[in-house]
């Protein structure tokens, strides 16, 4: 029997590999590593490697560990794909004034808006910068879930790179899609917290974050200027969505694409225990 997942495990294959073509392509046409806004709420360390990976010379860059797997690529491509769906309706509704994927680059920063609405409009007289994230139903049954803080992050970076630019603030919101389900935020950082007011399905939800935009940005430029890759966290415990995934109860897993690189002496496959290792 000839199945039709060889083809599409194929094509995702296919899709994941143009995308870090598109991106490899990108960096090299700005004669440089460049930071990205996505790397800005994880750790220090694979933020730098993840600049400078297009880059085979560079002399911090490490060989990935633990590529992407065949089931992230495809979460990933079912997320790419929602997401430009959701753009193409804002902009068959908002016309002129919806720009979809706008590239911008600085000396230091590569960043790409999912979508940006232009002052003046009648909906958003003050613009409007958008981010849209595609995630499981299961996240919506969670109270606690969203919005997530490495998402809200990205986007406050990416209004202080536009403010930068621009010289005034635009306003940010954070939308979720998820198989009839959705979230939405309005996402604004002072110099201790970030705040996100909006609704998930039909709830209110107000959630703030502790952290410092401008403080932690301004750190990972100091090291990007240094020509010297940070050192790897004390524990691959430290931080959600950091080396590991994973529980206490069911054991971790390495989640990084240079996990074996920062901690050869563990094992490079999981489940493995956090007592052990913590």
């Amino acid at each position: 029997m000839k199945y039709l997942r060889d083809i599409i495990e194929e094509q995702i294959e296919f899709c994941h590999t143009g995308s870090d073509v598109d991106w490899t392509s990108r960096a090299r046409r700005a004669s440089g590593p460049r930071l990205h806004p996505s790397s800005v709420a994880g750790c220090t360390r694979a933020a730098i490697l993840t600049a400078v990976h297009p880059f085979p010379d560079n002399p911090l860059r490490l060989e990935q560990t633990h590529p992407f797997d065949l089931y992230t690529k495809s979460v990933m491509l079912s997320g790419n794909v929602w997401e430009r769906e959701i753009s193409n309706m804002l902009k068959s509704h908002l016309g002129y004034s919806y720009e979809a994927t706008c590239e911008c680059d600085t000396e230091l920063w590569a960043w790409e808006l999912d979508g940006v609405l232009k002052i003046n409009t009648e909906m958003f007289p003050d613009g409007l910068i958008i981010e849209l994230k595609d995630t499981a139903e299961y996240n919506f049954r969670v109270k606690s879930r969203l919005p997530y803080e490495h998402h809200a992050v990205q986007l406050m970076v990416y209004q202080a790179l536009e403010n930068r630019a621009l010289g005034f603030e635009i306003p940010a919101r954070l939308y979720y899609n998820g198989r009839g389900h959705w979230a939405e935020f309005d996402v604004h950082a002072d110099d201790h917290y970030i705040y996100c007011e909006g609704r998930c399905d039909d709830q209110q939800r107000s959630v703030e974050f502790e952290f410092n935009i401008a403080a932690r940005m301004n750190e990972l430029e100091v090291w990007f200027l240094s020509g010297e890759l940070p050192p790897r966290e004390d524990t691959p415990f430290e931080r959600q969505f950091g080396c590991v995934r994973g529980t206490d109860k069911k054991g971790y897993h390495p989640n990084c694409r240079w996990f074996s690189a920062c901690f050869p002496e563990m094992p490079a496959e999981g489940p493995f225990s956090k007592t052990a290792y913590g």
